[in-house]
């Protein structure tokens, strides 16, 4: 019956069951240590790994265990433990994280940051790249500073329709107006 459907549909959809899901998920190995499992700088961290802290898995060669993780949100883990299920373990500092974000957000903020507060290693974006990361608009360097007919410095309008106003905030209806 089964290879008939398969025929005539083409595919089938299955209901996917929580233990199923975390199945179909990518893998990677990865050693428990006394502070829980480090994948992708993050730390997750359970009870339910208590007792295999610092001992290599029995089941695997190299003695790592088998971890499945979902590439857009890193809220948890899923490990092997010896009685064969996958075991949920939440990320340790994911308590701020109230829904799923992925690890390039996670990184272009820190990428940001480290930026702006000028840590060694990474070079500090410059003043024009920094105000359009924060949404502010950056004016053409040579339209900073016009001479006003009185000889007077003016600056450039910012506020004008469509154009964020002094919060960086954009006006869509300003926008629309314009169209």
């Amino acid at each position: 019956m089964w290879r008939v459907l398969l025929g005539v549909a083409g595919s089938v959809p299955v209901p996917l069951t929580g233990q199923h899901f975390a199945e179909l998920l990518p893998v990677q190995h990865q050693a428990v240590t006394g502070s829980g499992i480090r994948l992708g700088r993050r730390r997750y961290d359970h009870e339910c790994l208590d007792e295999h802290r610092g001992r290599g898995c029995p089941t695997t060669d190299d003695g790592r265990w088998e971890v499945h993780h979902h590439p857009y949100d890193i809220r948890q883990i899923y490990v092997r433990l010896p009685g064969g299920h996958l075991h949920e373990v939440p990320w340790a500092e994911g308590a701020h994280a109230l829904r799923p974000f992925d690890d390039a957000v996670r990184r272009r903020t820190g990428q940001i940051l480290a930026g702006r507060s000028g840590l060694p290693g990474l070079p500090a974006p410059s003043s024009d790249r920094r105000g359009r990361e924060a949404g502010v608009p950056v004016p053409d360097q040579g339209a900073v500073d016009k001479p006003a007919p009185g000889g007077a410095a003016v600056a450039p309008d910012l506020d004008g329709p469509g154009r964020a106003g002094a919060f960086g905030v954009w006006d869509a209806q300003a926008e629309a107006e314009q169209w």
